[in-house]
């Protein structure tokens, strides 16, 4: 077998602080930025959030996903083809959110909330928003220079602000420390998050670069805080063969440390971690299981698109990421989610 590529699949730690607003009209989006004194720019963090975008936008080229609006928020950099096992990795991430997305907001009824944790230039608000996805909010945190990059992006683009339109007072994107649960808290309070009302959060290749005690409280706090909460999380697993060796040397290489691994290892140290915080309900599996859950005529389109000859390392990769998600809810309606 060829020595497997490095793993480029995601997006990684998110560290600093800036406040906005959501705009008050679609047609002219207004947002106030607030930089914080002692925030700590991250080059080598940021840049991550340039290549999950490119990587994106080199998937949707090739026609894996339909996405109207990543071509205006990688407007300002260099895109180039992916390889195929790229391309197919990032599809089967996009697709797996998607699916437990949809499924979230059609139980909620439009009462659903989102948080999404690490959030850079994602564009899955504005897929939602475009389908007329029905839902009561949707926060996006993430680093401050990334944010401020994402709302100049948002600010300049009409596609963008046309697809904010009917959702005032829904869309906010902040930017907060998720070390500190105490400015996530107020961050929520902020944006009149109902702590009683079923809200999913999600994210990707963020708790990983935490350190572990630092994810304990904040899915402590999540699971003390609001009583009808889903948790959904993409991150690495299985550090200890030669692939997850090279994995983290590649990484730390780029100046990413995967400062959570150690303590949250494999498929069951990850749902574990859900129930001593707790939770109620856990699992996980990894993205091999992830991509065969996917709809078999999805899976059949993409498999299509490209000449694969890389299945040895794509089961190879595919075993070092996964998904896990867990709920915290009485009524036991957020029990019925899963990838």
């Amino acid at each position: 077998m060829r020595t497997p590529k490095s793993p480029v699949f995601l997006r990684h730690e998110f560290d600093a602080l800036l406040s906005t607003t959501a705009p008050r009209t679609a047609a002219r989006s207004h947002f106030k930025v607030q930089l914080c004194a002692g925030q700590r720019m991250d080059a080598p963090v940021i840049a991550t959030n340039d290549d999950a975008t490119i990587s994106k936008r080199s998937a949707v080229d090739a026609g894996y996903w339909k996405d109207d609006f990543i071509k205006a928020f990688s407007s300002n950099l260099e895109v180039t083809k992916r390889p195929p096992l790229i391309n197919r990795g990032y599809f089967a991430r996009v697709a797996a959110f998607r699916m437990v997305i949809d499924q979230f907001l059609a139980l909620t009824e439009g009462k659903g909330q989102i948080v999404s944790l690490g959030a850079g230039f994602d564009t899955l608000f504005w897929r939602l928003a475009k389908d007329k996805a029905k839902m009561a909010k949707y926060l996006e945190m993430d680093l401050d220079e990334v944010v401020a990059k994402k709302i100049g992006l948002i600010r300049g683009s009409r596609a963008l602000t046309r697809g904010l339109e009917g959702y005032e007072g829904v869309y906010a994107v902040v930017a907060a420390d998720l070390r500190n649960v105490e400015t996530i808290h107020k961050e929520l309070e902020l944006h009149h998050f109902d702590p009683k009302a079923p809200t999913l959060f999600m994210a990707e290749c963020v708790l990983v670069y935490m350190e572990s005690d630092a994810t304990t409280k904040l899915l402590s706090w999540i699971a003390s805080h609001y009583s009808q909460a889903f948790f959904l999380n993409y991150e690495q697993i299985n550090p200890n063969d030669n692939f997850g060796k090279m994995m983290i040397k590649n990484l730390e290489a780029r100046g990413c440390s995967l400062r959570g691994l150690a303590g949250c290892p494999d498929l069951q140290a990850q749902k574990d971690r859900y129930l001593h915080c707790g939770w109620d309900s856990a699992d996980a599996v990894d993205m091999n299981e992830v991509y065969r859950r996917l709809p078999a005529e999805e899976r059949a389109r993409v498999e299509k698109l490209e000449i694969f000859d890389e299945l040895e390392e794509w089961t190879l990769i595919n075993s070092h990421y996964c998904m896990s998600w867990a709920a915290h809810d009485a009524t036991k309606l957020l029990n019925t989610l899963h990838v």
